[in-house]
């Protein structure tokens, strides 16, 4: 079991659901084994679908079972602390403890493009930079990232253009669509069987 939150009360029961619900669970069972190679997961859905309460539910089992050191915020309040620093240095920097963190939640990523009409906004500029430092530097450290997103594959990589996108795809080994269409989540076929496998 997942501890604290349970996973069955999280999501609404549909077949894709369940299984993202037991690769959850062998996320957490095996994290040793995607920790050593700095791999985390992504989960995709829309709005109430229970992303952020199954990563939670994710964190805390990682804490207890594992005894890791997570860092856990939502990309446009992260973004919003950081541009506060600029007038308040003595704050601390969300961004330098999302690089060293044992585990990097990044929550509600893409939020932060959804008012956007255009792709020549300078603070959208700066938040892919932000974004791409905090990848590049957890790649670097071999590190698991795992976000959620209300966007699709395809509108992230958009989002997000390709440098950004490319270093998500780096740290993450699949993403897992909430309640999805049938066939929707289909796990990278190098860890396929890890992820899938039943308790």
């Amino acid at each position: 079991e997942i501890y604290t939150l349970s996973l069955h009360d999280a999501l609404p029961i549909y077949a894709g659901n369940r299984q993202v619900l037991q690769a959850a669970r062998n996320y957490v069972d095996e994290f040793p084994e995607f920790f050593a190679k700095g791999y985390g997961i992504g989960l995709s859905g829309k709005a109430r679908s229970g992303k952020t309460h199954l990563a939670t539910a994710i964190t805390i089992a990682l804490i207890k079972r594992w005894g890791v050191r997570p860092f856990f915020l939502s990309v446009p309040r992260m973004m919003r602390i950081e541009k506060e620093r600029f007038n308040n240095p003595e704050l601390k920097s969300p961004i330098e403890r999302a690089t060293t963190a044992d585990v990097c939640i990044l929550d509600d990523l893409g939020a932060e493009y959804s008012k956007q009409t255009t792709r020549v906004d300078q603070n959208l500029s700066w938040v892919e930079e932000q974004l791409y430092l905090i990848l590049d530097e957890r790649i670097k450290k071999s590190l698991p990232t795992l976000y959620t997103t209300n966007l699709s594959e395809g509108e992230l990589e958009v989002a997000l253009q390709e440098r950004v996108y490319r270093r998500l795809q780096e740290v993450t080994i699949s993403t897992y669509v909430l309640n999805p269409v049938v066939g929707a989540n289909t796990p990278d076929p190098k860890f396929a069987e890890l992820l899938s496998k039943k308790a």
